[in-house]
């Protein structure tokens, strides 16, 4: 059983209240308690993101991630309340989600949402295909409509939610109370009425110990009448005299400052202090407890609720209780609590005063409140509203079918080449589009060119221009799709006007090659990479073995092949999800036109009495012809029959290498190619062959029509199990392996002429197969019925949507009307098929590389992954402005990064469920200004996995800029709320760990930080090379003194000042050792810079090289004395690791990721002073001179292709 909760109680204005403490409360214990046995899917409303983001962390852990479905309203709902119109349109992109989802039941939460927010809860809308279940709370506003129901537009909308409730088919009430409610007010049956009752957290709310009690009076309440807010006040203020104003009364409660304001004149006026009265507004559940808990008395004074949970919360948490005597209350009480009369003033402050006065421990009371409360437990709840369910849909599913007008046929536009092509489509579509005219009105778009050509004489036909200026005229449109150059224009075709595409060849990458936009729709199904290989090699080796028809499936409403190979080979390729919109239609053939065999022989030229074996089909090395001309030459056929080729002959070194071969045997043996053969001399070769003999290698996925007409003219037939060729009936042909030998195909081809009852018994069955599979007519109505099914789901695709908005008039007229429903469509439907996409944010790379660490980081991992993608993903870099809402491709940058050829623009990102987002690159200002993006796709269901090198700004503020702790920390905020953080060491997955314990302890739990290992590896395609202007001078110094490099930016952590100080004491003790400042200057070091550029060393012992290439780097690594690391914070400590790989010994400071780094090679040092470094530097100094490197051991550093493998496996892991 498939189960859909619809979230929309839990985010829209109720979220804060009970029903959305109800709603979130009942569906954690039906996932806790069920997902094991139910299929469990969420329903989230994009329009309310922060609730949706919340109720995702919340329960992501208890269903498969990719169980949360999120709909987005045809609306602007920023800021804006949805429009009726709106509103319809948004029901439908509701309906369209569910519809991909194929539920048995939808559970809707709370179906009273949408009046003052954009809640979009609609009841089987146009007669679904499931049942539907709702949770009641009340029917509060009916009972009293004076209060709540007083604008027609409220009463309007309201009694329309109770039309629909009546339609639904599983009501599940929360009390007895509400239960009867319904049964008597709406006239109900019974069967459809539940009683699941509510319940409390007993993890949450009962008390494990008794609490000190404190001096006021609680209640939970609101600002409608029936909460009876300020019948609480005047009770409260007459048993406070009496109590000697000894009591605060606290009020939590969603209030408005207009009816706060009215409430202080009410207070005042009963001339009570405001100090007495508390209202907290909205509190968090943990506070809410300890009030209870804390709380002298807790009062209920509502006189209507359709359960009642504060009054049950406060029994558990052990409070004494006063409840108005009035609808479900008692239900929950039962003789434990106290009752008043909530229209009696005085029997309320009476009893407030009793219980206060009476006696000072009151345990007995809350004990028996809390013995009371754990009989109502969220299990019990869970498993009486399962079983409701199950009960409800064990009826067939409320289903309508839509009938087909058959009066009037629909118009049928038809793309396809017709004859005269030599084209076998061009062949096939005259015959189907003669038998398709019983059902449709056929019309052939583009074709004849010749308007008087007999092949058309029996159709209508129109110019492509003609079709264009009016598609609207016709009803459906059919498209046939090869691998050849009639194809060509038919992709533009069908992504202006979608219809049925028939897929005649699986792979297109022939007529793929031949468009101008090539490299697009290459992209679009095999990524950058693909075009990266093609280029390098040759586009037919590339494109042999991947089927560059993505776009067909995209913009197709839906997909027609011929045979269950094709399904296998779509099923590979884009998945099970593809198979829903593709059918199988059988190559048709028609009924075999014999000619008697020796009228055929006689027009052929053959004996009447030669044994002929014949292969049907153009030359090529994928039909093997090669491989049985091997294996007849060697078999004892070849001096007394004859072996044909029919078929079309080229100019291919194959075909020339057969040709000569045949003429080389001609004075010994008969062999030979007919060529291209029209009609008439194709039936009298298939009327006039003994056995014939189809091999394939190398399949497009087509179905072979020469092998089936060899079947239905009953010619015994030798096939290899390639293919679709695999899938005939054993009994139909002679079917020899995939992989034969040369041995076996001569036996076979032996046997069938010396076995002529074998041979009788293949061509009756074959002949038999054909015409009860592939007849004509039956065929026909498969494509009548696969197209007319296409076209009738009503969500499957945009035109099913936008006739249902046609049907209830709800068409969009205005453009932004129009935008907001493709943009809700786009954001809500995944295409169907889609290859999952693996998004690199690049913001920062792409507006400039300023070669810092990070971003050689980031420069290796994407050209890694965008030249071996992970399996089944594509690589999308992708970019973000402050500016602007939404990521871009980066596709002008990657033209350029990997050299390719123009693709497309940098187009907006669509992305879809299954999608991976990498944030590699820091850009924290970009993140925070696309929160809101991020938020919506991770709703989306795209994984949202980010990388952290450091957390420096958040730990050493006084390194950076003004502001920079801030930005930083917003930015850690807003990515661990999403699926992985990703640390570059152990020191920073420490670091974030310990910021999560402390800011947002529970998020712990439902984000995975990760570590991932950096490679030092210098690529060459990432290498700069060149020297810098005084490179002499620096070459001159490293071959005659001791050099000690300090390599990385020049900014404040960097502590090169402590350095500089300690050599300026070794300078002045006149010891020439050189100091050599390999960075760019940094933030806060300008009086730094200036030191170091105006001290009277500068150039001489001090060198600073701002602009040093990554070849002079690695000669300073394998020529200087040593390396020192003084940094007092890094992510990682790169420099470190290419020192040690060069054989440089490394001096650095002693910290955490340094250590980690480096303990197996490093020397480390601490302290503050330039003394305490020249101490320690000293020491290690004179170490290198008794010992040459002696920590440099060699080095298992990994490479960057397999430090990007680690990071594939960590984000793809669970896709």
């Amino acid at each position: 059983m498939k189960i859909v909760i619809d979230l929309q109680g839990a985010q829209a204005c109720n979220s804060k209240r009970g029903i959305g403490r109800y709603s979130k409360a009942i569906v954690l214990e039906i996932c806790a308690r069920f997902s094991h046995e139910y299929d469990i899917h969420f329903l989230i409303n994009g329009a309310f993101l922060s609730e949706g983001l919340s109720l995702k962390n919340s329960f992501k852990s208890l269903v498969p991630k990719f169980n949360f479905h999120t709909f987005f309203p045809s609306a602007n709902t920023t800021n804006n309340l949805m429009s009726s119109q709106e509103r319809e349109r948004s029901y439908v992109v509701r309906e369209a989600v569910l519809d991909r989802i194929k539920p048995n039941v939808v559970l809707i939460t709370s179906l009273f949402e949408g009046f003052v927010d954009n809640a979009v809860v609609k009841a089987q809308y146009c007669n679904s295909k499931y049942k539907t279940a709702v949770i009641l709370y009340d029917l509060i506003p009916l009972l009293f409509p004076d209060y709540y129901l007083k604008s027609r537009h409220s009463k309007q909308w309201y009694e329309e939610r109770l039309e629909q409730l009546k339609r639904i088919d599983c009501i599940l009430t929360i009390s007895e109370y509400s239960k009867k409610t319904v049964k008597k007010y709406l006239n109900i049956s019974e069967k459809k009425l539940f009683n699941i009752s509510g319940a409390v957290d007993h993890n949450l709310f009962f008390a494990s110990e008794a609490k000190p009690k404190g001096n006021y009076i609680f209640s939970v309440s609101g600002i409608d009448p029936r909460k009876n807010l300020k019948f609480l006040i005047k009770s409260f203020s007459k048993s406070n005299l009496l109590l000697k104003n000894t009591y605060k009364l606290i009020i939590t409660c969603h209030i408005s400052q207009d009816d706060l304001d009215e409430l202080k004149i009410l207070i005042k006026n009963l001339k009570l202090n405001e100090e007495q009265i508390v209202f907290t507004g909205y509190v968090a559940d943990e506070e809410m407890v300890r009030l209870y808990r804390g709380c002298r008395l807790f009062v209920f004074p509502s006189w209507q609720e359709g359960f009642g949970l504060p009054v049950l919360e406060a029994m558990a948490c052990g409070a004494p209780v006063l409840a108005a005597n009035a609808a479900s209350i008692p239900e929950i009480g039962g003789d434990s609590l106290i009752y008043f009369d909530p229209f009696d003033v005085e029997d309320l402050s009476n009893k407030i005063v009793s219980v206060l006065n009476g006696p000072s421990d009151l345990s007995d009371q809350c004990l028996k409140n809390s013995k009371r409360a754990k009989n109502f437990e969220w299990s019990e709840v869970a498993k009486k509203s399962i079983e409701a369910i199950k009960s409800t849909i064990e009826a067939p599913p409320n289903k309508k079918l839509e009938t087909i007008n058959k009066e009037k046929k629909l118009n049928l536009a038809y793309f396809s080449p017709m004859p005269p092509d030599k084209s076998g489509i061009a062949d096939y579509s005259e015959k189907l589009s003669k038998e398709l005219k019983k059902y449709y009105e056929v019309t052939i778009v583009d074709y004849p060119k010749d308007p008087k050509s007999k092949w058309t004489n029996h159709l209508k036909y129109q110019s492509n221009d003609k079709f264009f200026s009016n598609p609207g005229s016709f009803d459906r449109v059919l498209y046939h799709f090869g691998n050849s150059h009639f194809h060509v224009e038919m992709f533009d075709f069908l992504k202006t006007n979608p219809g049925v595409s028939v897929l005649h060849d699986f792979f297109l990458g022939g007529v793929v090659s031949i468009r101008p936009d090539q490299y697009s729709l290459i992209f679009k199904n095999h990524g950058y990479s693909a075009i990266k290989k093609i280029i390098e090699t040759s586009d037919s080796e590339f494109l042999k073995d991947h089927p560059a028809n993505l776009s067909v499936f995209e913009d197709s409403y839906g997909v027609i092949v011929h045979s269950p190979y094709a399904l296998k080979l779509i099923k590979k390729w884009y998945g099970s999800i593809a198979l829903d919109k593709s059918r199988v239609v059988p190559l048709f053939r028609s009924k075999a036109e014999r000619l008697p065999r020796e009228i055929a022989r006689e027009t052929l030229k053959i004996d009447k009495n030669q044994f002929v074996v014949a292969s049907f089909g153009h030359l090529g090395p994928n039909k093997l012809n090669d491989r049985l001309l091997d294996s007849w030459l060697d078999s004892s056929l070849a001096k007394t029959s004859q072996l044909v080729f029919v078929g079309q002959t080229g100019i291919s070194e194959f075909d020339k290498t057969i040709l000569s071969r045949i003429k080389k045997h001609k004075n010994q043996i008969q062999i030979r190619c007919t060529g291209w053969v029209n009609r008439r001399e194709y039936l009298a070769w298939l009327s006039s062959v003994d056995v014939a003999v189809q091999l394939r290698t190398d399949t497009r996925g087509e179905t072979s029509a020469a092998a089936l007409d060899c079947l239905s003219y009953s010619i015994p037939t030798v096939v290899n199990a390639h293919g679709d060729l695999a899938s005939l009936p054993k009994n139909t042909v002679m079917m020899i392996q995939n992989d034969f030998s040369d041995h076996e195909l001569k036996k076979a081809i032996e046997t069938l002429c010396f076995d002529e009852e074998y041979r009788s018994r293949l061509s009756e069955d074959g002949s038999n197969y054909v015409l009860n599979n592939h007849d004509i007519e039956k065929c026909g109505l498969a494509y009548y019925s696969a197209i007319e099914k296409f076209y009738d789901s009503k969500y499957s695709n945009v035109e099913g949507i936008f006739r249902v908005l046609k049907q209830s008039s709800c068409l969009p007229k205005h453009n932004l009307d129009k935008l907001n429903l493709i943009k809700a469509l786009s954001s809500s439907l995944e295409t169907v098929p889609r290859i999952n996409k693996y998004y690199i944010d690049i913001s920062e790379l792409v507006n400039r590389d300023a070669r810092t660490g990070i971003q050689r980081v980031v420069r290796n991992i994407l050209r890694c992954m965008l030249l071996d993608p992970p399996v089944g993903y594509l690589v999308e870099p992708v970019y973000a402005k402050n500016d602007t809402i939404g990521y871009r491709k980066a596709t002008k940058f990657v033209q350029d990064f990997l050299n390719l050829p123009h693709i497309s623009g940098d187009e907006l990102i669509d992305p879809s469920p299954g999608d991976v987002f990498l944030g590699l690159d820091l850009q924290p200002e970009v993140v925070l200004s696309q929160k809101k993006y991020l938020d919506m796709m991770y709703l989306k269901g795209v994984s949202l996995n980010f990388v952290v090198y450091d957390l420096i700004p958040i730990k050493h503020p006084n390194f950076f800029p003004d502001g920079a702790r801030s930005i930083f920390n917003s930015w850690l905020e807003t990515i661990t709320n999403y699926d992985q953080v990703i640390s570059i060491s152990n020191s920073t997955k420490f670091d974030v760990e310990n910021w999560l314990a402390k800011n947002h302890p529970y998020r712990l739990k439902s984000i995975t930080n990760q570590k991932i290992s950096l490679s030092s590896e210098l690529s060459n395609e990432d290498r700069t090379i060149g020297s810098p202007k005084n490179a002499w001078f620096v070459r001159y110094t490293l071959k005659n003194h001791d050099v000690f490099l300090m390599v990385g930016t020049v900014e404040p952590r960097k502590e090169h000042s402590q350095v500089l100080d300690a050599f300026e004491l070794i300078w002045a003790d006149g010891v020439n050792k050189k100091l050599l400042i390999v960075g760019k200057q940094g933030w806060c070091i300008e009086s730094l810079s200036k030191r170091i550029k105006k001290h009277p060393q500068f150039n001489k012992n001090l060198i600073w090289l701002e602009d040093c290439s990554d070849e002079f780097l690695q000669e300073l690594y394998f020529k200087c004395k040593g390396l020192i690391a003084s940094s007092w914070a890094e992510g990682y400590g790169l420099p470190l690791v290419e020192a040690f790989r060069s054989g440089l010994p490394v001096f650095c400071r002693d910290i955490p990721v340094f250590r980690e780094v480096g303990e197996k090679f490093a020397t480390f040092f601490s302290g503050k002073s330039p003394e305490s470094f020249l101490r320690q530097f000293e020491e290690w100094d004179l170490s290198l001179k008794r010992e040459a490197n002696p920590k440099c051991e060699s080095d298992e550093s990994i490479c960057w292709k397999k430090a990007t493998k680690e990071l594939e496996k960590i984000t793809v892991k669970n896709d």
